[in-house]
């Protein structure tokens, strides 16, 4: 890691939140993540209700590698939430993966390369 910093009841490594209140967004349309907004969020809250949502992963490089990010379905819609990993990069050897159920969640890391469903 980076370094960690506490502040604000947040604590960060490499300049992600990592626990604390701005660890959390909720989403209800398509996110790239590392855009302006919830940049530090670890835990993506999504309401699929309107539609279909993408999570497109940003580089594993540039994450930083064993720093966990939660994504929760937490609609009871039929509408998916899909994550979408970074070009030609996979999660578990898959380049995307897909919530259906309400409270269906997947916890990742990476490791400099890919991602991985812890």
């Amino acid at each position: 890691y980076d370094k960690i910093i506490n502040q604000s009841n947040s604590t960060y490594i490499g300049g992600r939140a990592v626990s604390g209140d701005a660890s959390i967004a909720t989403i209800t349309a398509d996110k790239v993540i590392g855009t302006a907004g919830d940049d530090d969020a670890t835990t993506y809250l999504t309401d699929a209700t309107a539609g279909n949502i993408t999570f497109t992963l940003p580089p594993a490089a540039d994450f930083g590698i064993n720093i966990p990010v939660t994504f929760k379905k937490i609609d009871s819609s039929a509408n998916t939430v899909t994550i979408d990993g970074d070009g030609s990069e996979t999660i578990d050897g898959a380049t995307t993966k897909v919530l259906t159920a309400q409270y269906e969640s997947y916890t990742l890391v990476s490791d400099g390369v890919n991602w991985h469903i812890i």
